[in-house]
């Protein structure tokens, strides 16, 4: 885990959207504000959804339109919960609607190679966490 994931995942539990939106100025910066933003949604910070729509229909994003960057976010964001790295905590609740969102945007299906991406994840996982990401990547 880096050091900014870390700093990312504090931003993201103490609701500081307008340093979230300022990772959106830098290379592949979009995803990234979208994915802390995400957690800030997590962590009740209902706010962050306008700013979410914001980088929606105002950024790289709008172009998104296979969700690649978005679906990508949010499996980031199942392991992370699933393993409890990143800086943040382990909830697989958490981890399993992330899984979900990711399926619905149709990642990874949409990415050649998927299913050696649901592979090398499952094998980065155990017990519950398993269970979780099984339950949702059938493959």
């Amino acid at each position: 885990m880096s050091g900014e994931d870390r700093a990312n995942a504090k931003l993201a539990k103490a609701g500081d959207l307008d340093a979230l939106m300022d990772l959106a100025d830098g290379d592949d910066g979009d995803g990234e504000a979208y994915k802390w933003l995400q957690a800030a949604v997590d962590f009740g910070h209902e706010e962050a959804q306008e700013r979410i729509d914001d980088l929606l229909t105002g950024s790289s994003l709008h172009d998104d339109d296979d969700q690649f960057i978005t679906g990508n976010a949010h499996l980031e964001l199942g392991m992370a919960y699933s393993t409890g790295s990143e800086g943040l905590p382990k909830d697989l609740d958490l981890a399993k609607r992330h899984f979900k969102q990711a399926v619905e945007c149709g990642y990874p299906d949409s990415v050649t190679g998927s299913e050696e991406i649901v592979r090398d994840l499952r094998e980065k996982l155990d017990g519950d966490a398993l269970a979780v990401f099984s339950g949702v990547f059938r493959k």
